[in-house]
């Protein structure tokens, strides 16, 4: 009987870390988002932060996406789930829940912004 809970236990964690893994998007980091802005590869970038949070500053040429109606908002966009997307909001928890999403509907390319806009402005990095 032991063996079998000890082997059901080791099931169960890794199970839980394959989910953990699954739902974790990719990262980019901030140098190697600002080359590809400079080299013309940029990615769809998607802020998913308030609109008067996205007034008051956001990373060049990122879209508008608010978090409190993003799956319409994405509708609206017309991506393709072969885009490569990046998507940030102020220190990451709306833009996790967003980028499950995309997953969830396809998306292969999605990538979460290292530091999200906090890090991104600490830095010192251009901002519309």
């Amino acid at each position: 009987m032991n063996t079998l809970l000890t082997y059901l236990l080791a099931l169960s964690l890794l199970l839980l870390a394959a989910c953990t893994h699954a739902e974790k998007a990719a990262t980019i980091s901030q140098q190697e988002l600002v080359t590809r802005m400079a080299d013309q590869s940029t990615p769809t970038i998607i802020d998913v932060r308030t609109a008067e949070e996205f007034q008051q500053g956001h990373v060049p040429g990122a879209i508008h996406v608010p978090y409190d109606n993003y799956k319409n908002a994405l509708q609206a966009l017309g991506l393709k789930a072969a885009d490569e997307v990046v998507v940030y909001c102020e220190k990451g928890g709306r833009a996790k829940k967003v980028e499950h999403y995309l997953e969830q509907q396809g998306f292969g390319e999605v990538r979460h912004l290292e530091g999200d806009m906090s890090a991104w402005r600490s830095a010192s990095l251009p901002v519309e």
